[in-house]
């Protein structure tokens, strides 16, 4: 059995609009009521009185506009969330400004690094796996082959904040410490003054 919401001190406004959006739509107040409800828990946005201003402003001047707008953005949200936690969607590393391929040149390096970590024998050859080490070993590459695409900050920060448990059971593995690449660093700048 379900009970009934009866809402109070309404502005007759409000609840003119209300009925005249059902009629409009062609769906019972219930189904609107249930969509707005559904939309607010998606979404949890509470507005001030300026933004609500602003809105009901680009609003009233480009309803379809707006409406077109904000449904593309959520898609666009969407897509990149969904591409980032997936591998099943591939995407030709060779696009330059798309960071889709950013992130999967950074996987790239960072298998690269893993690889290399598995293969060094003295401890001094391996590097932690983190932003800067990805970001080094990215422009290294990138003097090595010209042709390679280098990566932003925010294609490394997205690839590690998804692959975060990842990166640090291999770094546990190896027990490459936060401090490492420095150790090694001047470990080897010592021995190259010997």
């Amino acid at each position: 059995m379900t009970k009934s919401i009866k809402i109070s001190n309404l502005e007759e406004t409000v609840k003119d609009d209300f009925v005249k959006t059902a009629k409009e739509l062609n769906i019972t107040q219930k189904e609107l009521f249930d969509d707005m409800w559904n939309t607010y828990k998606l979404f949890k946005i509470k507005f001030n009185v300026e933004e609500k201003e602003q809105f009901n402003n680009v609003i009233s001047t480009f309803p379809d506009l707006f409406t077109k707008r904000i449904k593309n953005t959520i898609k666009k949200l969407n897509e990149r969330l969904s591409w980032s936690s997936s591998n099943e969607n591939e995407t030709d590393i060779k696009y330059r400004n798309s960071s889709k391929s950013g992130f999967n040149r950074v996987k790239i390096f960072v298998d690269e690094m893993m690889k290399h970590n598995e293969d060094a024998k003295e401890w001094y050859d391996k590097k932690r796996i983190n932003q800067k080490s990805i970001f080094d070993h990215a422009k290294e590459r990138k003097l090595v082959e010209s042709n390679i695409l280098a990566v932003g900050h925010s294609s490394i920060k997205q690839y590690i904040s998804v692959n975060k448990i990842m990166i640090e059971e291999h770094n546990k593995k190896h027990g490459l410490s936060k401090d490492h690449n420095l150790k090694t660093h001047y470990f080897k700048m010592k021995e190259s003054e010997v």
